[in-house]
């Protein structure tokens, strides 16, 4: 558990109890925004791809919207994944054990994030 770091001890001190048993969590509220965005981008997808094939063939910006949109679904995915491993609850409220697991998903999408960006 060497690669987590966390904040210094006077900041540690500042922290509310933590609660391991039933901690506050956005859960809901990340997965009811993530499911429904990522059903809209599968629709939207599909949809234009149709359209295309049909009515014209399809051109190089389909494919970069396809590749666009392969990068956002996996993010989304990995973000719904996510909150068993502490994202959506207050960093206080997540033991030590889940914090590496949530760096290294944290790393995914930081980097997928990256690949999107270039």
């Amino acid at each position: 558990m060497a690669s987590v770091r966390l904040p210094p001890l006077p900041v540690l001190m500042t922290w509310p109890k933590p609660n391991y048993v039933n901690p506050v969590s956005q859960k809901d509220l990340l997965l009811g925004f993530e499911l429904p965005l990522l059903f809209i981008t599968i629709v939207v997808v599909v949809l234009r791809a149709i359209s295309r094939s049909v009515y014209s063939r399809l051109a190089i910006d389909d494919f970069l919207m396809f590749g666009a949109a392969l990068l956002a679904i996996a993010l989304m995915v990995v973000t719904c994944l996510s909150v068993e491993h502490g994202f959506g609850r207050h960093i206080w409220d997540v033991q030590l054990s889940e914090l590496e697991p949530a760096q290294k998903v944290r790393c995914i999408n930081y980097y997928k994030s990256y690949i999107r960006v270039v």
